[in-house]
């Protein structure tokens, strides 16, 4: 049982606004066929938390129970912060005779997260494709192997990370900065009072009355921060027998992840503060996915499906 009876409120609230435009464009031209894209997008996150705390209600009745109603001391506790990120992407697809497809993407995303010398990020990607069934030379072979899908595709692209691996959302918007906080501190009893491991000063050397307090760096600042980014190479195979009701698909992948964003331990020797974010560590990804399915309707109307997947890969920091 607890001697001094308490009561503990927190709130948090978080907004975040998106505004995006963008710009389609789509020709048809014979057996061709072309769609464009290009946009904006603007994104804002603003995450805030309040807390209060008080102690030794008269009462403990849960109607008693508000802050003010308690004599004990009155604590408060919270923080703000935030992000920004504004991209600018564009897309072209185009597809022949429903035969041979081609697309292309190319991302531009900058984030407030990271150093003031890279904020932004380009991100590239194309992939092609090559309807085997719809081929003149194949559709004899696909109808008496009963053959309804059978793509070849491939492709290649760049996608951009602002997540910090084991950062809270605080840590992670203020990855790139300097940090400094106040914390005052007390001594224990099993040290003398001159032993305090808070900012606090005594600077009349009294170990009496209100202390001023200062700051202590508990991180450092990366103007070189820049996003993290993994590069893909896929070759992929889909296909489909009976109208679709036995379908799948095959690929094999080559993945590496560059400039890795952690934060790696430092030696005592080096003094307090000095944590700092970087980009840090790449990885090497290789292997394959398989997926293996069956779907039909009985006469009944009946619905089902079964979906069998497998896949393998191997990590190797590079």
């Amino acid at each position: 049982m607890n001697s001094i009876n308490s009561l503990a409120e927190q709130e948090t609230k978080e907004f975040t606004f998106t505004w995006t435009n963008t710009l389609t464009y789509n020709l048809v031209f014979g057996k061709s066929k072309l769609d464009l894209l290009a946009g904006i997008e603007s994104v804002s996150d603003n995450y805030s938390t309040f807390g209060a705390a008080n102690t030794n209600f008269a009462i403990q009745d849960v109607n008693y129970f508000v802050l003010s109603a308690g004599s004990g001391a009155q604590t408060v506790n919270g923080f703000g912060t935030g992000f920004r990120l504004l991209s600018q992407f564009g897309k072209a697809f185009y597809e022949y005779a429903d035969k041979y497809l081609a697309s292309a993407t190319i991302r531009r995303d900058g984030s407030s997260r990271f150093g003031t010398n890279n904020p932004y990020g380009i991100f590239p990607a194309f992939t092609i494709g090559w309807r085997i069934n719809n081929e003149e030379f194949f559709k004899g072979v696909g109808s008496s192997a009963s053959i309804s899908n059978l793509k070849l595709r491939a492709g290649y692209g760049t996608v951009g990370n602002q997540t910090f691996q084991g950062s809270n959302i605080a840590n992670s918007n203020a990855a790139a900065s300097t940090l400094y906080a106040a914390n005052y501190g007390t001594s224990s009893p099993a040290f003398p009072l001159w032993l305090n491991t808070g900012t606090a000063y005594d600077i009349n050397g009294v170990n009496t009355g209100t202390l001023p307090s200062g700051f202590v760096q508990t991180q450092l600042g990366n103007p070189n921060l820049k996003w993290e980014s993994t590069s893909e190479t896929n070759i992929g195979l889909d296909f489909g027998f009976f109208n679709e009701k036995l379908f799948g698909s095959f690929d094999y992948f080559t993945r590496n992840t560059n400039n890795i964003l952690i934060q790696p331990p430092i030696p005592g020797t080096v003094g307090e503060g000095q944590l700092e974010w970087v980009n840090g560590a790449s990885k090497n990804t290789k292997g394959w996915e398989f997926s293996l399915g069956y779907h039909n309707r009985t006469a009944s109307g009946f619905s089902y499906s079964v979906t069998f997947n497998g896949d393998h890969w191997v990590d190797k920091i590079t």
